[in-house]
């Protein structure tokens, strides 16, 4: 650097003299390069901000502030990273072990990744692990005993639709944008749909259902207390699957098995009293 290079100096001071609010002076000073030197060395720098810019022979302008930019490098390797972590979550949330979750960092995570174009493995992911869960779910309601089937049912039901309700908050981004976009299926229609399929639908439970509670049915009407409460939420299950399956497995067989009953009893009432028939 040449000697007669000149340096612009700018220094921001406290102003002592007022006390009640902060008020700063402002010093402008063009210096050579040794001026600078010795002024720096003797520079009180307590409250003190300096900008220096380098002049040179003739004064340039101030240099540019460039905007923000978010430069981190997202590749493939940062999206299955990324998705190992919302994986856990989700595996842990089925687990009921959600204290030492952070959402808003999961959801930090599920907005990049949509944000830098991975919607889709998002998506995927999520079809594949809710899938992996349900099918757990689908062993542990055929494993129940026959009286206490329904219950584990229920709260299986219960716990299904509690998680969907967090996994949906973690990800309302992907749903609120990727999957309008790319017209996928929403996430809580989702959750209900992989239900249906695996669950309601599945060879060793469907069946069983529809005979446990036709059975239930025939118990009440010959007289036998049941569990109304559980009943009517197998009931809201079926409507919350939407009105075919409602009809579908349980409406139809219902009123099968209803006509059958009404006419076996009517049956009995013509044989057991004096009944004219004309």
């Amino acid at each position: 650097m040449e000697d007669d290079d000149r340096w612009l100096i700018v220094t921001v001071d406290r102003d002592s003299r007022v006390s009640d609010r902060d008020r700063y002076v402002v010093n402008v000073t063009i210096v050579n390069f040794q001026s600078l030197i010795k002024a720096a060395l003797g520079l009180d720098l307590r409250n003190t901000i300096i900008l220096v810019w380098g002049i040179g022979k003739t004064m340039n302008a101030p240099p540019q502030l460039e905007d923000f930019k978010h430069r981190a490098v997202v590749d493939s390797t940062y999206a299955d990273m990324t998705w190992k972590i919302l994986e856990h979550a989700i595996h842990e949330i089925y687990n009921h072990n959600t204290s030492g979750l952070c959402m808003e960092e999961l959801y930090r995570n599920a907005y990049n990744m949509v944000l830098h174009k991975f919607g889709e493995k998002l998506y995927s992911g999520l079809v594949l692990t809710l899938t992996s869960h349900l099918k757990e779910m689908a062993k542990s309601i055929e494993a129940a005993q026959e009286g206490l089937f329904l219950e584990e049912l229920n709260r299986k039901w219960a716990d299904h639709n509690k998680a969907l309700q967090i996994i949906g908050d973690i990800l309302i981004y992907m749903d609120k944008t990727f999957i309008p976009s790319t017209h996928k299926t929403p996430i809580h229609e989702l959750g209900l749909n992989l239900w249906r399929d695996n669950i309601i639908h599945s060879s060793k439970i469907q069946p069983r259902l529809q005979d446990t509670l036709l059975e239930l049915v025939q118990r009440e009407r010959t007289g036998e207390v049941i569990n109304r409460d559980l009943m009517r939420n197998i009931m809201n299950m079926f409507m919350d699957l939407g009105s075919s399956v409602y009809q579908e497995d349980f409406e139809i067989p219902f009123l099968e098995v209803s006509a059958d009953f009404y006419r076996g009893e009517s049956q009995q009432f013509i044989e057991c009293c004096d009944v004219e028939i004309i």
